[in-house]
């Protein structure tokens, strides 16, 4: 199969939170996997340490791991705030320079789902930061309506990589559509708090189930999501998961590709089907 990875850049820093309510959950949420020994003391530290360092993304780490074992991941950046999604346009600005140096593919974490005009500001921000006019979004907490993908299109996405399930790429509304297949938060967290599981041997079997289930079902592709902000000691759990997963991908001889050389190449295919209709 072939394997689109991606990552939501979902914080930058940990004062963008201060007054959003995020870090007073991630506290609370930490002391808790610490009395349930679900995390060290070490790991505790990890957190409160660098949340005073300001240092709640991990792009270059993350980026360097990628590089390192050939995967063509993409960022999605946020370009606008809502829904814990807090960082200034600024910052966005900035950390989408860094992942476009270090070779890496950027799109939209996008907010608005169903206004046509804030769709269309977050597209318009986003090539002007970035300097692209050929991009792909993730909506923040998956979110759609049933205009979404009439608006995005509308927008001038080339796809969208906000669905999740176990069906391949497609095209819907004309727009290319690369669903999740698999998400950190969705096998790692237990709800409704968000708790990080426990058991690692059950957490990679249910992994290994999910990319065997694709394979059966036929579906040529399969996509992973994990969060940058995981990729770090404070969150040792999930970081081995991801490269736990990434090397059982490799083992099995999957073939990493990008989401826009994927997205492009899917409409491509539709080109030709059409071009042969007509002939």
């Amino acid at each position: 199969m072939k394997v689109l990875v991606s990552h939501d850049v979902d914080h930058v820093g940990f004062y963008e939170h201060v007054c959003d309510g995020i870090a007073v959950k991630f506290f609370c949420r930490s002391f808790f996997e610490l009395v349930t020994a679900r995390i060290s003391f070490g790991t505790l530290w990890q957190r409160i340490w660098r949340s005073y360092k300001n240092s709640w993304n991990n792009i270059n780490s993350i980026c360097d791991f990628d590089s390192k074992n050939g995967i063509p991941s993409t960022f999605f950046v946020g370009v606008a705030n809502g829904l814990g999604m807090s960082y200034a346009l600024d910052d966005a600005v900035r950390i989408i320079e860094v992942i476009q140096k270090l070779g890496f593919e950027v799109g939209v974490h996008g907010i608005a789902f169903d206004d046509p005009l804030l769709i269309q500001k977050e597209h318009d921000n986003f090539s002007i930061a970035s300097g692209m006019s050929d991009f792909g979004v993730r909506l923040h907490y998956l979110r759609l309506s049933s205009k979404t993908k009439t608006l995005l299109k509308r927008a001038g996405y080339l796809y969208d990589a906000t669905e999740i399930g176990p069906t391949g790429p497609l095209i819907q509304e004309g727009l290319v559509e690369l669903p999740v297949t698999i998400m950190d938060g969705r096998l790692i967290e237990r709800r409704p708090f968000g708790i990080q599981v426990s058991d690692f041997q059950t957490l990679m079997n249910r992994t290994k189930r999910a990319i065997e289930s694709a394979e059966d079902s036929g579906v040529n592709y399969i996509s992973i999501l994990f969060h940058d902000r995981y990729f770090s000691a404070e969150f040792p759990f999930w970081k081995r998961w991801y490269t736990e997963t990434v090397s059982l991908l490799k083992s099995e001889g999957h073939e990493f590709v990008s989401h826009r050389d994927t997205a492009r190449s899917i409409m491509g295919q539709k080109k030709i089907i059409y071009e042969h209709t007509l002939s």
